[in-house]
């Protein structure tokens, strides 16, 4: 009988110090932004990554759409974030925060059409909350990649992103008011 009563305790004091460190991971950890990126295709050191950046650029530049041209601003902005990171997880550090910075000011270009379109129009619901979501995800995957960059230059670069991210949050903020 007293065999049962061990074996139950150590069984619930194993099932309870597995709950409490997955309880302690969770408190310490930040969470997550909740905001699914596209897959990104080619990346920029693919030797056809010129024709997609061409095929991009006609995309953007003959949409007549107000609201279709920022959703692909938007779409390129997150396509590249992911870019970015898989590059710099391939330890090509330098293309990768050129394809940051690019992702920034994409993210920005759909900012600042959503802004010129808001003056005009009403702008659907929930367009400025997707962008701030996006935005949002933008400065968490810079900031978990600030931390490992070591060249000043790259990490002035990256801060640069950080700055556009940064004022492209404050005007979104000023469309949601």
């Amino acid at each position: 009988m007293k065999i049962y009563r061990y074996i139950i305790f150590c069984l619930i004091a194993v099932f309870l110090s597995f709950t409490l460190s997955k309880v302690q991971a969770a408190i310490i950890s930040p969470t997550p932004i909740d905001y699914h990126l596209p897959y990104p295709g080619l990346i920029p050191d693919h030797p056809l990554y010129r024709i997609k950046k061409i095929r991009d650029w006609l995309l953007v530049n003959l949409t007549r759409n107000e609201l279709r041209k920022i959703e692909l601003h938007l779409i390129f902005a997150d396509k590249k974030l992911v870019m970015g990171d898989v590059l710099f997880k391939k330890r090509n550090t330098k293309l990768s925060i050129e394809t940051f910075f690019e992702a920034e000011t994409e993210l920005s270009s759909a900012v600042s059409q959503l802004s010129l379109f808001s003056e005009s129009q009403i702008p659907p619901t929930g367009l400025a909350d997707k962008l701030e979501l996006s935005v949002q995800k933008h400065e968490e995957v810079i900031n978990s990649v600030l931390s490992e960059v070591t060249d000043l230059q790259q990490l002035d670069k990256l801060k640069q992103s950080l700055s556009i991210n940064h004022k492209a949050y404050s005007q979104i903020q000023l469309i949601k008011k």
